[in-house]
């Protein structure tokens, strides 16, 4: 986690100057010393000490933290810690302290990933020289992909009054389908094709997929799976594919060679269910769970709501 950390803060710009008055605390680990952060704060912030408190049964008590301000140099301090606090706030008159817990973490890490500033590969990229490697992508078929997110979810809750929403970053499924077919034309003519179709139980939607420019490797948040009726039963999925994969082509055929005259006929094509062979994969839009009076899901991609699906268990 320490790792991904650095790597965000990277590709964030955010610049690390190691201080030689400064090293790990306890508990505490010493990241680096940051020139200035704008974007993560409220009120930027400059000369920000920056300390990591890795995973562990107990949460951060107030005397740790007593001990640990003691030995680190006053001013502007940032501490993410993967271990909670016992404390809503700590208080001192030399420290000016941002206390990140596990949510924070979680969703800053997921935020990143989602919104197209960082990719696995990055992430991977940045530790190559290090000999352990940062995982994101567990519990998910190889090389899964999720759509690049088009809502900005703290805007969206502010439009609708909702800023202090609790927010969680989680994937949605979808199936992104390969078929292999045969349309068929006039005179019993026929053409061989392979086509990528997108399918979307969260909108009841099936279309033909463009192309990758739009997604992002996964990362490792939560998945949620929709109610297995929203899934198209095989004769409702074939019908709606024979649908959107029909082709009308134009035909157009000289009268006489001495005649500009031009005879366009519109000819149909038509998708042959029983020559196809399908074949899916997993793929995932982004989304959130949001808190307010109650939960709903925000689809990423079209600002839609949905409710909990009721297998899910909030953990």
């Amino acid at each position: 986690m320490l790792d991904a950390i650095k790597a965000i803060l990277s590709f964030d710009q955010i610049e690390l100057l190691n201080s030689p008055k400064n090293s790990d605390i306890g508990e505490f680990c010493f990241i680096g010393k940051a020139e200035k952060i704008s974007e993560l704060f409220d009120i930027p912030l400059k000369n920000v000490y920056i300390w990591y408190i890795k995973t562990g049964l107990l949460p951060v008590s107030y005397n740790e933290m007593e001990r640990w301000s003691i030995d680190s140099e006053p001013g502007n301090h940032w501490i993410i810690s993967e271990r909670n606090f016992d404390f809503v706030k700590f208080s001192s008159s030399t420290h000016n302290i941002i206390l990140w817990n596990p949510s924070k973490l979680s969703r800053w890490i997921g935020d990143s990933v989602l919104s197209g500033k960082i990719t696995i590969n990055k992430i991977e990229e940045f530790e190559h020289k290090k000999t352990s490697k940062v995982k994101f992508v567990e519990d998910l078929q190889k090389n899964s992909s999720v759509f690049k997110p088009q809502i900005n979810p703290k805007i969206w809750l502010s439009q609708r009054g909702l800023a202090v929403s609790k927010i969680l970053p989680i994937l949605l499924e979808a199936k992104l389908w390969k078929i292999l077919g045969i349309i068929e034309g006039p005179n019993n003519s026929t053409e061989e094709g392979v086509w990528e179709v997108l399918e979307d139980p969260w909108t009841n939607e099936i279309k033909l997929f463009k192309g990758s420019e739009d997604l992002i490797d996964a990362p490792s948040l939560r998945v949620i799976s929709p109610e297995i009726e929203n899934w198209n039963n095989k004769d409702i999925f074939l019908k709606k594919l024979k649908k959107i994969l029909e082709i009308r082509r134009r035909d157009t055929n000289i009268v006489n060679d001495k005649s500009i005259v031009k005879s366009i006929l519109v000819e149909k094509w038509k998708f042959q269910p029983q020559s196809a062979t399908l074949n899916h994969k997993q793929i995932f839009f982004p989304a959130w769970i949001i808190e307010n009076s109650g939960k709903k899901i925000l689809n990423g991609i079209n600002g839609n709501t949905y409710e909990l699906p009721n297998s899910f268990v909030m953990t």
